[in-house]
Order: structure tokens, then sequence, then C-alpha cells
């Protein structure tokens, strides 16, 4: 559906934005679009008073209109989805730390690997990974784990934890 709307909206501007329920904006867009075409090609060019700047302001009004409409539907596609991933691997994330809470350390381990497929470089996710490794004994790949988070926690948010680890190892 998304992607219809997506192709829907770059051939008729304005139209993929109404299929997504976005009515006014969707609508906007469209007879915009119209009313500025019709102007351009039908009105002014049988008015040969008119200075061409004017023509030419319309033209870009048209472009920037035409632009805005494919920014728009292109962040309603890819954001709402780029949002529910979000919210997946938090809720995946969630679960991990739950399991990892309850001492289920392999039912842990599959979820949080889940949640590190939709980011491969969240801290939190490989922090809690780390330590699921280590609870399991899995020293070569919480080594592996620990280098990973110590190069991508930029803002040291990991770093006693780290720096712990690697005094004990």
């Amino acid at each position: 559906m998304n992607a219809f709307a997506f192709i829907l909206s770059v051939f008729f501007p304005g139209l993929g934005q109404v299929l997504l329920s976005r009515y006014l904006k969707g609508l906007f867009i469209f007879f915009s679009i119209i009313i500025l075409l019709d102007l351009s090609f039908i009105i002014f060019p049988f008015t040969l008073s008119l200075p061409a700047y004017i023509l030419h302001t319309i033209y870009c009004i048209l472009i920037g209109i035409y632009l805005f409409n494919l920014w728009d539907i292109f962040n309603i596609v890819y954001f709402r989805k780029r949002k529910s991933l979000q919210e997946k691997k938090r809720a995946l994330l969630k679960q991990g730390i739950e399991y990892y809470l309850k001492n289920d350390l392999y039912e842990a381990r599959k979820e949080l690997k889940n949640a590190l497929k939709l980011d491969k470089d969240d801290i939190d996710i490989i922090y809690y990974l780390t330590r699921v490794e280590k609870a399991l004994g899995e020293a070569g790949r919480e080594k592996q784990l620990l280098n990973k988070l110590s190069l991508l926690d930029l803002d040291k948010k990991w770093a006693s934890f780290v720096k712990t680890t690697e005094r004990l190892q």
C-alpha cells in the first residue's frame, strides 16, 4: 500500500497522500498543481501583455510544490516504516532484558540477537548481549561484543562496564 501510494504520488502529486488518509494536504497539493498548470499553459500564454518572469515564477512554484509532494510522501512512507522498526527493536530489547533477569539466558540471547539484526550498532543491545554471553561462558563472543561496544560507545555510557570487564579478563 505504501509503495503504491508513493508511485501514485509521483505521477499524480497529492493523491498518494489522499490514499494514506492525509486528505487535506493531498488535496491541497493536487489542486495547487492543477490550478498552476491551468494558469501557466492555458490562461497566461494567451495574454501577451504579461511579462515572462510571471510564467517563470509559476514554473518555480510548480516545481517547488512537486518536490514538496515527493519529500512529504517519502517521509510518510519511509519514516512510518522506520518508526515501526524502532518500536519492534525496543520490544525485542525489553523482552531480552526480561529473559536475562529471569536467568533464561538462551531466550535472552535469541531476543537480543533478533534486536541486533534490526540495528547492528545499538550499544544497549550490544551491552546486554555481552552480559548474556558472559553469563553463558562464551568468552570469544563476549570479547568480540566488548570490542564492538567500546568502539561504538562514543558517549561512554557503558565505559565503566567495558573497563571492568577488560580488567577481569
